[in-house]
């Protein structure tokens, strides 16, 4: 397998400067279609917190992709639970590397929203068990 690296200023408060937003997409589209899924990068103004859509032998993982040196918080999880009824998704995920607050994930256990790593998403297929 390929890997696939990506660095990026990040602001005091841990979000990413807005310069780097479509790199993190891009690179969260990487490694999934590395890992064999067809991926559609919407990540833009308007993409009701869908930065990355991706399909696997029908199934669709609506993906948000977050690049925080600080844990992501309830924000990232709600925006993803919307984007994922927009999008038709069956998966919802949320990709920092940084980890998640108590809160981000009490929040995605109740709506079934998955808490991933970038790394993580090279093996999302086994993680979600798509069928």
């Amino acid at each position: 397998r390929k890997s696939v690296t990506l660095s990026t200023r990040v602001l005091a408060s841990g979000a990413p400067v807005s310069a780097a937003s479509a790199q993190r997409s891009a690179h969260c589209a990487e490694v999934l279609r590395l890992a064999g899924w067809s991926v559609q990068h919407v990540g833009r103004q308007g993409d009701q917190g869908v930065d990355v859509i991706a399909e696997l032998r029908g199934t669709r993982a609506a993906i948000q992709c977050k690049k925080y040196t600080r844990r992501a918080g309830n924000a990232a999880v709600q925006q993803i639970v919307a984007g994922k009824r927009h999008h038709a998704a069956q998966i919802a995920v949320v990709a920092c590397p940084a980890g998640y607050t108590r809160a981000a994930q009490e929040l995605a256990d109740s709506n079934a929203v998955l808490l991933l790593t970038h790394t993580d998403l090279a093996r999302l297929e086994s993680i979600a068990r798509v069928p």
